[in-house]
């Protein structure tokens, strides 16, 4: 995906990269403003319990102490796009495909907890404003990686493989902020 927003010259990139971050806020909000009505559905206390357990569950996965499914799809999304439509359609199919968040695989295990979060905070507006801040904020990060004059694609990816370890550690800080913040949640109502 970085390798198709990266694609052509510069200003090509940057619209590219805007095209990919408004398709990709825009499913995020829409997924988000469901998750957020199905999730008003739910009575608070039963809700928000549920909700920390299984936040402190990912949170053990994302420690490595047990192994959960994940909503994904497995799958990244297609290659054969790229061959079929024009670059601006094949970049905003990909960030329609990442928006929310489940349509390709899920690499963290915080994720869960937070479409949790989301479900139960405050409504599909609240939804919608989250999973659509989500949406944009990934895709933005692919398409400022993929804009980016300082090296070639493949450093890019490679880069970004090195500096997993840093990743992951702040994917576990997220987990547990979340997890203190339902935990707080259930507790003042």
């Amino acid at each position: 995906m970085i390798g198709t927003l990266g694609k052509g010259a510069p200003q090509s990139r940057v619209l590219a990269g805007f095209v990919h971050c408004a398709a990709s806020g825009l499913t995020g909000a829409a997924f988000g403003s469901m998750l957020g009505a199905a999730g008003a559905l739910v009575p608070r206390p039963a809700g928000q319990i549920l909700l920390a357990g299984v936040a402190a569950a990912y949170g053990a996965m994302q420690l490595g102490i047990v192994r959960l499914p994940l909503p994904e799809s497995g799958r990244q999304v297609p290659a054969t796009w790229r061959y079929r439509f024009r670059h601006l359609l094949v970049v905003f199919f990909y960030g329609a495909a990442l928006g929310p968040g489940i349509g390709t695989r899920v690499a963290d295990a915080g994720f869960v907890p937070f479409l949790g979060a989301v479900a139960l905070a405050g409504g599909p507006v609240f939804g919608g404003l989250a999973l659509g801040t989500y949406g944009l904020v990934r895709a933005g990060a692919a398409a400022a990686l993929a804009t980016s004059n300082t090296c070639r694609i493949h450093e890019r990816v490679t880069f970004g493989m090195r500096t997993i370890r840093l990743w992951r550690s702040l994917a576990v800080a997220q987990g547990m902020a979340l997890l203190m913040v339902v935990l707080i949640g259930v507790t003042v109502k």
